[in-house]
């Protein structure tokens, strides 16, 4: 069974999914995973990524991020990996 999101961040998924114009899917890492997964307290409230499927999305997901809604400071900082995603 998957770990229930928690405020706000389950409210800013929600807002960036309705403001993208298609579906998703954010592969996520860090705090955030770690917070959800295991019940931990997460003092930051971002939300870090490090692939956004279909890959031609990435600017949509990015776009959103920056939107005077209040999102940009929760949301979207795309972390890079050695050698992944390409």
């Amino acid at each position: 069974m998957a770990p229930e999101l928690p405020a706000p961040r389950a409210e800013l998924l929600w807002a960036v999914d309705q403001a993208l114009p298609r579906p998703v899917v954010l592969h996520c890492l860090g705090g955030f995973v770690l917070a959800v997964q295991y019940a931990l307290p997460r003092p930051a409230q971002d939300v870090d990524y490090v692939e956004v499927l279909p890959s031609d999305e990435r600017a949509s997901v990015e776009a959103v991020s920056r939107l005077d809604s209040g999102l940009d400071s929760a949301l979207a900082h795309r972390t890079p990996r050695a050698g992944w995603p390409p």
